[in-house]
């Protein structure tokens, strides 16, 4: 997968995404457009997985740049964290795992 690339317009709903951007989010651009980024993704530090906010709302209404600070990872919405658990023979828990 290529770099992915998603524009706004200037009320900040999506106008613009590629190819690499519909395989990141599993949605095409007829299904994200007009919606706001943070209706389809969310941007997650790289190491904890918090929040880092919408940048693109924090653009618009400041006028200026946005520097995140950190590393940060674009998250599609759908792929909210999950537990999944795994269960012995004996049914006691023997696994968990979280995924994103």
């Amino acid at each position: 997968m290529g770099e992915s690339v998603i524009t706004v317009d200037a009320e900040g709903r999506i106008d613009y995404i590629n190819l690499a951007a519909e395989t990141l989010l599993s949605q095409r651009f007829d299904q994200v457009m007009g919606k706001f980024v943070s209706d389809v993704a969310s941007l997650v530090d790289e190491t904890d997985r918090r929040s880092l906010g919408d940048p693109v709302r924090k653009a618009l209404a400041t006028g200026g740049r946005v520097t995140m600070g950190r590393r940060a990872v674009l998250v599609p919405v759908q792929r909210r964290a999950r537990n999944a658990r795994w269960r012995s023979a004996s049914r006691r828990c023997a696994s968990t795992a979280k995924t994103f």
